[in-house]
């Protein structure tokens, strides 16, 4: 995980250097440091990284967007490491939703 979290630093330096950054890499990066954090067991830093993910994410794409369905997933699996099975059922549900619309359409 060390050279992940030195990549995803250098990366959020960037991003911060340059704030005509779009939202679309801001998602990606946010996701990522989610992913590691989720991986690492720091919960509560994965759904702070995954909130603004969906956020972020949102802005760009729209709020019923596949691009943001990834961000509901990993906060799910977060809730569900965390055995807050309530949250992360929501989080799935949403998550389904959007891919239901989407593969309607």
């Amino acid at each position: 995980h060390k050279s992940a979290e030195i990549f995803l630093g250098r990366a959020s330096c960037c991003i911060y250097k340059h704030p005509e950054c779009t939202n679309e890499i801001r998602s990606k990066l946010h996701r990522q440091q989610g992913k590691l954090y989720l991986a690492q067991n720091k919960f509560d830093q994965a759904l702070n990284e995954l909130a603004k993910d969906v956020y972020c994410a949102s802005l760009f794409y729209g709020p019923e967007s596949i691009q943001v369905a990834p961000g509901y997933f990993y906060a799910a699996s977060v809730f569900y490491a965390q055995h807050r099975i309530e949250q992360a059922l929501a989080f799935y549900d949403k998550l389904v939703d959007i891919w239901f619309k989407f593969l309607a359409n």
